[in-house]
């Protein structure tokens, strides 16, 4: 993998952020921004996506929308494991 980008800083809403592990290792677990600022983040998440509001004909409610109802789903202390699952079925790539 290349090194983390940090250029782009956690100003809006939507944005995708990949999340390290502990010892820095690059793992599977990333973070949506829910709030307009997240400096907390800025050069210690490296943001790779954002979420976008174009929704699919067949799937009503997506991007943000969906994503605030995801952010109301109930979680177990003291890992914030959601309690009923939470899964991404189809995403796709951005190209710049």
């Amino acid at each position: 993998f290349a090194p983390d980008n940090y250029k782009i800083k956690h100003t809006k809403k939507g944005l995708v952020s990949a999340v390290r592990g502990v010892n820095g290792d690059i793992d599977s677990r990333f973070f949506v921004q829910t709030e307009s600022d997240a400096g907390w983040a800025d050069n210690r998440y490296a943001v790779f996506g954002i979420v976008l509001n174009e929704g699919d004909e067949d799937r009503k409610g997506g991007g943000m929308e969906l994503v605030r109802k995801i952010s109301k789903v109930d979680v177990k202390p003291p890992q914030n494991v959601p309690k009923d699952p939470v899964m991404i079925v189809g995403c796709g790539l951005v190209q710049e």
